[in-house]
């Protein structure tokens, strides 16, 4: 039996994804606290009526929505690199934009313009990191794969939590939503040196001897016959890959609407129970931190519990927001949101596994920019349908 080249490839290659995991954080910690603050600012500094705050934010998933359908692959053509270096630089560009303060309609609208260029570039982002779990486990094998998708989540889940507790300080200390901005651009900086100088394409991450251009499987001799190493039987990759891609995409869909939601949602329900601006960021970071929890947990879940898994989860979050709309204190609606929170993380990371068998399937980042594009639409749905929908209930005195 020869020596399996997938132990090699743990040791070697999970150290040099930690670029990309890094970028994850800083992605997700100036976007998620970005997109809270701008809500909170044009709703309840600015005085803006809902709709215009719904409205305005979701053209960060308009933008995420748009150009990941359209360029969501593009990573395909021109390398993991290239398209990092460009979306880290547009992105840092608009980022001293949003440090003008608003101070009149027009503004406000090119304002939403650059969001959505912004959540554009966000859009291209995603699937370019999320191809690479593909990569892993042709080079690797299924248990590398398993730990980049823990390492994958674990990032953008922390990058949330540590955007949602910056963004509590400085909201909690100078009483404004206007400084979030700052820490926005500050993190993009802190990005740069790590895109020019640390991020590689897969090429060359995985160039070893023994791979070849077309990312052929890891092998092991027993006897006369060639065995993958950690590859999973062809019967379940098979019984996977008939599943309908919409059905999975309908799934991710509740994720996303709740998302979108929660924007608009926390900032009029804090300011209707009396509570200080803070709290929004703060019962976010609580329900991101679970959130984390359960999507690094269940990126190992077995295979024949995955569908199990995903009922119990849709069947957890629908229940705890039946119960969130109603709710009228802080504790209530914290624990709410924690167990929703946890609910959501474990749909995230069910389904990341199951995309991977589709983007394996057709070789191309493509239905990982579907997945994301659902995600974006997702989220632009809710806060769009909920900022309409409080604006026409205040409009009645309700």
């Amino acid at each position: 039996m020869i020596k399996t080249a997938e132990n090699n490839n743990l040791t070697i290659s999970l150290k040099k994804f930690l670029p990309f995991f890094i970028l994850e954080i800083i992605i997700t910690s100036t976007t998620g606290s970005l997109s809270t603050a701008i809500s909170n600012n044009i709703i309840s500094e600015l005085k803006y009526a809902p709709w215009v705050g719904a409205i305005v934010v979701s053209m960060i998933s308009a933008g995420f929505l748009v150009f990941t359908l359209f360029c969501g692959h593009i990573s395909d053509k021109f390398g993991q690199r290239n398209v990092i270096l460009f979306i880290w630089f547009s992105r840092l560009g608009f980022s001293f934009f949003y440090l003008a303060p608003i101070t009149s309609n027009i503004h406000l609208i090119i304002f939403g313009v650059i969001l959505f260029l912004d959540g554009g570039a966000n859009g291209i982002f995603w699937p370019t990191i999320q191809q690479i779990s593909v990569l892993t486990e042709n080079f690797g094998g299924l248990t590398l794969k398993r730990k980049y998708l823990s390492g994958y989540n674990f990032s953008w889940n922390f990058g949330y939590i540590f955007g949602m507790f910056g963004g509590t300080i400085i909201v909690y200390l100078f009483n404004s939503n206007y400084f979030v901005f700052f820490l926005n651009a500050f993190g993009l900086i802190i990005g740069v040196p790590v895109v020019l100088f640390s991020v590689k394409n897969t090429f060359e991450i995985f160039k070893t001897d023994e791979t070849s251009e077309n990312y052929s499987r890891k092998t092991t001799l027993k006897g006369n016959k060639h065995v993958s190493i950690g590859v999973e039987p062809s019967s379940i990759i098979s019984k996977f890959s008939r599943i309908p891609f919409y059905s999975l995409l309908l799934v991710l869909l509740i994720h996303s609407l709740i998302d979108g939601v929660l924007i608009i949602f926390l900032t009029l329900k804090i300011e209707l129970i009396n509570q200080e601006l803070y709290w929004v960021f703060l019962i976010t970071l609580l329900k991101l931190f679970s959130q984390m929890i359960s999507t690094m947990t269940f990126s190992f879940s077995k295979r024949k519990h995955i569908v199990n898994f995903l009922v119990i989860s849709i069947i957890t979050v629908s229940g705890s927001w039946s119960l969130v709309l109603l709710s009228n204190n802080l504790l209530s609606l914290a624990l709410l949101l924690l167990i929703s929170g946890f609910a959501q993380g474990m749909i995230y990371a069910l389904l990341m596994n199951l995309i991977s068998y589709k983007a394996r399937d057709k070789n191309s980042a493509k239905p990982f920019s579907y997945f994301q594009a659902m995600m974006s639409s997702g989220r632009m749905t809710g806060s769009l349908i909920f900022g309409l929908t409080a604006t026409v209930f205040l409009n009645l005195g309700i």
